[in-house]
């Protein structure tokens, strides 16, 4: 079994479904798999690896994938929020909206880095002056 971020568009899908046929147990599941999802892919930054489990696997940080993952968990939240169980997902709706907040904080945390340690690539291939005029501004 592969396990990759991309397959996070199946649960916007099942808390859809719930809704049509008012069938709850749909947004649990919608939930669950979410959260299972985290549980193996989840990196020690809070981003999501890109591909884990079986043959092939890919433990990278993939910041685009990260944004499937924010929004197929996005699409969650707000069916949950405008369902007619909505007051019985409130610990779902936090830890949805919590789960979020992590996977884009390391997204952004991500993207200061790769930029910090791009200029310093810059700067070091620069010439003195340039890295003087650099620093002035």
């Amino acid at each position: 079994m592969i396990l990759f971020f991309r397959t996070a568009q199946v649960p916007p899908f099942l808390a859809y479904f719930g809704v049509a046929t008012s069938d709850q147990s749909y947004l649990s599941e919608a939930y669950n798999q979410i959260k299972l999802y985290r549980n193996h892919l989840k990196s020690d930054s809070g981003a999501w690896k890109h591909i884990v489990l079986g043959d092939g696997q890919d433990p990278g940080l993939w910041n685009t994938g990260n944004g499937w993952a924010a929004y197929g968990s996005l699409r969650v939240l707000a069916t949950m929020q405008n369902s007619e169980w909505a007051g019985e997902f409130t610990s779902e709706m936090g830890d949805l909206t919590a789960w979020v907040q992590e996977i884009v904080g390391a997204a952004f945390q991500k993207i200061k880095v790769s930029a910090r340690d791009s200029r310093r690539r810059g700067l070091q291939a620069a010439s003195p002056a340039a890295r003087r005029d650099v620093h002035r501004n």
